[in-house]
């Protein structure tokens, strides 16, 4: 009689996949709970694989498919070793299946107990949570919504600037070419961009706490008025006499400013890279950056190099008609 030796086929179940997934990844169970709202017990059963611990196949698939997306492994491959294992729970022990289908009986109305009310009350509830809960974690992945009122691509203006406004989720962060803007409560935002001549990308980025961005890119083409001998050509020919003038020039980074003149607020947004903007006044000029060290001031004339370091933001600097020009930043 010949004799038949077996052989055991090794290979990873999904479970052992997402443990190891998840470990490489330095992720505990409770931090994956909590970030993607999965109860716990859940993960341990998903990962230990007691698929009879966990509720019907129809919400683990949507469980598997969240965390394989989390771990950034194939959501097709992890749901097709769940249903072949599945399957072969299903064949090794298809009792479980028939006592499954045998609670589904015809009730008349009239043998309905409170009891049984009750229960039926408890198990809507239970199918509404997990229905919220798939619609709640599809969302939560996805990327934020953005979407922007003005301007329009390829837009044509005739001025230094240009508002940008839109409209993104009230948690997620927008960025306009990587200077972060102010987001209200209902998730609107308006930003004075400072353009250059001839053509000038605009890139507004949201990004939610998950790290999932949505980006949207604006072209536009601004054609600055006629400069003769130096000076720029514009509808006011007549300036009022002023004793204060302070150029602000960007370099490297977009950056967010704020400047009062005689104390009242004159200019307010994002100035791109390579633009400059010069601010009059009276008796005094106050300017406010986001980034010090991308901020070039020249005030009256004198080169005063960077406003400060790197990132640094610096407020309320103030230069006065009597040349009190701070010692940080007077030219090496």
């Amino acid at each position: 009689m010949t004799n038949f030796v077996s052989k055991k086929i090794k290979g990873e179940t999904f479970g052992e996949i997402l443990k190891k997934r998840r470990r490489a990844l330095g992720y505990s169970l409770k931090e994956v709970s909590r970030l993607l709202k999965i109860n716990l017990g859940y993960l341990k059963d998903l990962e230990a694989e007691e698929l009879h611990r966990l509720p019907p196949p129809v919400y683990v698939k949507g469980f598997l498919k969240h965390y394989a997306y989390f771990l950034g492994l194939s959501e097709e491959m992890i749901l097709q070793h769940y249903k072949t294992e599945r399957d072969i729970l299903d064949n090794l022990h298809p009792e479980e299946k028939l006592v499954y289908q045998s609670k589904i009986k015809k009730v008349s109305l009239l043998n309905i107990s409170p009891k049984t009310v009750k229960f039926s009350l408890i198990g809507l509830g239970v199918v509404v949570f997990f229905i919220y809960l798939g619609w709640e974690l599809s969302g939560f992945s996805a990327p934020p919504s953005l979407k922007i009122i003005s301007p329009q691509d390829n837009e044509k203006v005739t001025s230094d600037s240009v508002m940008v406004s839109g409209e993104s989720d009230k948690e997620a962060e927008v960025f306009v070419n990587g200077q972060r803007v102010f987001v209200d409560e209902e998730g609107n935002f308006r930003e004075q961009i400072v353009l250059n001549g001839g053509v000038n990308l605009i890139e507004i980025l949201a990004r939610n706490k998950l790290g999932r961005e949505r980006k949207v890119e604006r072209n536009i083409l601004v054609y600055l008025p006629t400069q003769v001998g130096g000076a720029t050509v514009s509808e006011n020919q007549e300036e009022k006499p002023q004793e204060l003038s302070l150029v602000v020039k960007i370099k490297g980074n977009a950056t967010w400013i704020s400047v009062d003149t005689d104390g009242t607020n004159t200019f307010q947004g994002t100035m791109l890279p390579e633009t400059s903007r010069e601010f009059r006044a009276r008796d005094k000029i106050t300017i406010t950056s986001g980034r010090a060290g991308s901020t070039y001031l020249v005030f009256n004339g004198q080169d005063l190099g960077a406003l400060g370091e790197g990132g640094e933001v610096v407020r309320n600097v103030e230069f006065t008609k009597d040349l009190q020009i701070p010692n940080k930043l007077q030219s090496k």
